[in-house]
């Protein structure tokens, strides 16, 4: 028997038909067979190319360079007496077999976590799978829904990240328009009658990266009933949620809706613990569980312990206050700096929420040549060229008049 999600609720299957996502690639019985395998195809390195932001940020790190470039959070606001403190409560807990956070756990997490996150979700804790990041979430959530050509829609400008997280599981990702309302579900709708519904949808609904939009009421409701109407299962990376200064929104995500909903404490706590979370439909969070004990059984148990005492502590709220109010301050600042400056010859998107403002070039200023020239007086950022969907190697033009430039970190 399977579920909606075309996943096993006893055994990964075999086709999509009905039982298996991830189909084992067929090897033969020689010794030659895995040299054959080298052969037969690209691998997964092979479908998501380099990062181009990656290769960027390694320039950003010369001495004297500016960068408006890496999406950091600024360390000083991550409060490193508050995160010793959760350092020193997890080495001083202890269990049967001796000290709790130097002890194997279990995969899908540490019960107090995933309490603390289902409290924040409105689900139960069992719902819960505390991951190595949020882009450990992605890619678990990639190779567990996704067979080799299954389309992946999302909105275009892209996270580098995802894109290659969903390529990596061979994936066809198919970019879709946005505007300040987050994705065009017009354009999805368009998709889905001309035959080519997309197997997932990914998206940012709050302070998308790289734009900053904000995914309108009117469109999350709208993603959530295409969604249902066509065995279409959502991602909801909700990475940039917590760090909103404007209006609160509605999260995309709903108990028992088809959408996953995917968290993260990296920019709000600390980047460097690696920890993240997933809620969604039980057939899928089965599937993840069973790719994250054979990726690395479960994530570290002492940086668990740190997160979840943190989210208990009683100081998150006045912790996320100042991490907004400085980064509202920070925006502002980044964007009234390029209005006077630059005047008429640019747009800045304002963001409310989030680590990034988008900028677009009116004169048709080419961004990428706009990076060489600052680079040289010791200034980088990232052009949007660098988050669209075209695959490796492809010859598709792209608009080449739009930047990126994160304001969080100093």
């Amino acid at each position: 028997m399977t579920s909606p999600h075309g996943l096993s609720a006893v055994a990964p299957p075999v086709d999509r038909s009905g039982t298996n996502f991830s189909p084992e690639r067929q090897t033969t019985g020689s010794t030659t067979g895995s040299a054959d395998r080298l052969t037969t195809g690209p691998t997964a390195a092979d479908r998501i190319g380099s990062s181009v932001i990656r290769d960027l940020l390694a320039l950003t790190e010369r001495p004297g360079v500016i960068s408006l470039a890496g999406g950091l959070p600024d360390l000083d606001l991550l409060d490193p007496e508050r995160i010793r403190a959760a350092a020193d409560h997890a080495a001083s807990l202890s269990g049967a077999h001796g000290p709790v956070a130097l002890q194997y756990g279990p995969t899908a997490g540490l019960a107090t976590l995933r309490e603390a996150v289902g409290e924040r979700l409105g689900v139960d804790a069992d719902e819960v799978v505390i991951t190595t990041g949020s882009q450990q979430g992605l890619d678990l959530l990639a190779r567990a829904v996704i067979a080799p050509g299954d389309e992946v829609a999302l909105q275009e400008p892209a996270y580098l990240g995802a894109v290659q997280a969903f390529r990596a599981a061979g994936a066809t990702v198919v970019g879709l328009p946005g505007d300040d309302r987050g994705l065009d579900v017009d354009a999805l709708n368009a998709l889905i009658a001309a035959g080519n519904a997309p197997r997932v949808v990914y998206v940012v609904a709050d302070h998308h990266n790289p734009t900053g939009a904000v995914m309108s009421p009117g469109r999350r409701a709208r993603l959530r009933e295409l969604a249902d109407a066509n065995g279409i299962l959502v991602i909801e990376d909700a990475a940039y949620r917590d760090l909103r200064w404007g209006p609160p929104t509605r999260p995309l995500f709903a108990p028992r809706s088809p959408v996953v909903h995917v968290g993260s404490a990296s920019k709000v706590l600390a980047p460097g613990l690696r920890v993240g979370w997933m809620t969604g439909p039980t057939d899928v969070i089965d599937a993840v569980l069973r790719l994250k004990q054979a990726a690395d059984l479960h994530t570290p148990t002492w940086n668990q312990l740190m997160v979840a005492h943190m989210l208990d502590d009683g100081h998150q709220p006045r912790h996320l206050e100042r991490i907004r109010t400085a980064y509202r301050s920070r925006a502002v600042a980044l964007a009234d700096e390029l209005t006077t400056r630059l005047g008429d010859a640019v747009e800045v998107t304002a963001p409310d929420g989030g680590m990034f403002l988008w900028m677009t070039t009116r004169d048709g200023t080419d961004t990428d040549d706009l990076l060489d020239r600052a680079i040289e007086v010791g200034v980088a950022f990232v052009p949007g060229s660098a988050f669209r969907t075209r695959p490796p190697g492809s010859d598709t033009e792209a608009d080449n008049t739009t930047a990126r430039l994160a304001f969080a970190s100093r």
